[in-house]
């Protein structure tokens, strides 16, 4: 009986890669889900409320947004919002996805060296 073939190793190298970006997929999925669900017109508490009003006039003084009022998430939001065109959705969907990011990060951070 012959020996079953085993996989190239560039086939069984890319195993791994692909369960990660599978996994990578459900996590982003069970990140994105509630998220979505929750998308409104509206803010959703006080300080996306604040952060909202910092989009259209930065004004520290006057918490557009509160201090120490977060520039570069600003700035982020006035960028997406050109796609989005509802300040707090961009504010949710960028939530979202800056989470996504961060969640990849630290799971490229734990898996195993080779």
């Amino acid at each position: 009986m012959p020996a079953p073939h085993a996989p190239p190793p560039e086939v069984a190298r890319d195993r791994p890669a692909r369960a990660e970006l599978v996994w990578a997929l459900v996590a982003a999925a069970l990140v994105l889900a509630p998220n979505l669900a929750a998308l409104s017109e509206w803010s959703y508490d006080w300080d996306a409320a604040q952060l909202a009003l910092g989009t259209r006039d930065f004004d520290l003084a006057g918490h557009r947004p509160h201090p120490p009022g977060y520039p570069l998430w600003v700035g982020a939001v006035r960028v997406c919002d050109a796609a989005v065109g509802n300040v707090p959705r961009t504010q949710l969907l960028l939530g979202s996805a800056t989470t996504g990011l961060a969640l990849a990060a630290f799971a490229r951070l734990l898996r195993p060296r080779r």
